[in-house]
């Protein structure tokens, strides 16, 4: 009689793949090497141009590139333009052009503490 061999082990790997992977207009690539210790395990997010069954087709740095898609995870961004504080701009600029018109710059730096405990506010303890 003639034994055949039988695997010791599955060779197939359950994959989990978003459902927003679909219809995604960016994703996020997983890096599928040695890392450096605290390394971000993601790139991207990169702009899809293409999708197929197994693979999709992506914007990175400029160059088209193929990637598979149990790499991929979907990007969700933000379309409203990042919070900045114009007040703190403004007082800036306008800080350094009037330091401009002397012939020496300071510098200043406001340090602000927090308020003390008052003593009424302190709990005591009585010793027993």
């Amino acid at each position: 009689s003639k034994i055949k061999p039988i695997n010791t082990r599955e060779q197939s790997r359950a994959v989990y793949i978003p459902k927003d992977l679909s219809n995604c207009t960016h994703v996020w690539i997983r890096y599928d090497k040695i890392k450096a210790p605290l390394s971000p395990p993601f790139e991207g997010p990169f702009k899809v141009v293409s999708r197929k069954s197994k693979y999709f087709v992506i914007e990175k740095h400029g160059n088209i590139d193929t990637v598979s898609i149990d790499r991929l995870k979907p990007a969700y961004l933000d379309h409203e333009p990042p919070y900045v504080l114009l007040d703190r701009l403004t007082d800036k600029s306008i800080t350094e052009s009037k330091c401009k018109d002397n012939k020496s710059l300071q510098m200043t730096k406001t340090v602000r503490w927090a308020h003390p405990i008052s003593q009424s506010r302190m709990l005591t303890v009585s010793a027993a």
